[in-house]
């Protein structure tokens, strides 16, 4: 299960609603953080699925969030070019060191938080979490700077 992330306008959200445009053709302006997705939504939320804004916009499965017009597995999620930024304001200039006391991978593992396994080096998770974290922090960082709309969606 891959997480991403897609910038997009007025105009291309609308095309996604409508059909006219598939957000697998959207190349531009895209994140995917692969399966770091769920460890980092726990970090910051404590839960499995949801979180409270805006900690729960950085990983948004929210249900006010649902595009219910688009249909895949695991649902796509929008946020508004406020709550983009929100996250952001969230997430910038985090440093490994304070993203680290946030990674508590027994927890994690207890809890059931995907990818997590049972034979799992945790340092080797942190590393791969981190670095797909720091892709994030640049991409929220655009599209809080173009003051846009960001998409998320599980594949």
């Amino acid at each position: 299960m891959i997480g991403t992330y897609l910038v997009v306008n007025d105009e291309e959200l609308e095309k996604i609603k409508s059909g006219e445009l598939s957000l697998w053709d959207i190349k531009e302006n895209a994140c995917d953080i692969d399966k770091a997705w769920h460890v980092i939504q726990y970090m910051f939320t404590g839960e499995l699925a949801d979180g409270e804004p805006p900690y729960g916009y950085i990983v948004p499965m929210i249900a006010e969030l649902l595009l219910p017009e688009v249909e895949t597995d695991y649902g796509v999620f929008c946020l508004s070019e406020e709550q983009a930024a929100e996250a952001y304001t969230c997430i910038k200039g985090m440093t490994e060191a304070e993203f680290k006391e946030q990674f508590t991978f027994d927890e994690m593992a207890e809890a059931g938080v995907y990818p997590i396994v049972d034979d799992e080096d945790p340092e080797e998770l942190f590393q791969y979490i981190w670095a797909n974290f720091q892709a994030l922090q640049d991409f929220y960082k655009m599209a809080a700077e173009g003051k846009q709309k960001v998409i998320f969606y599980i594949s």
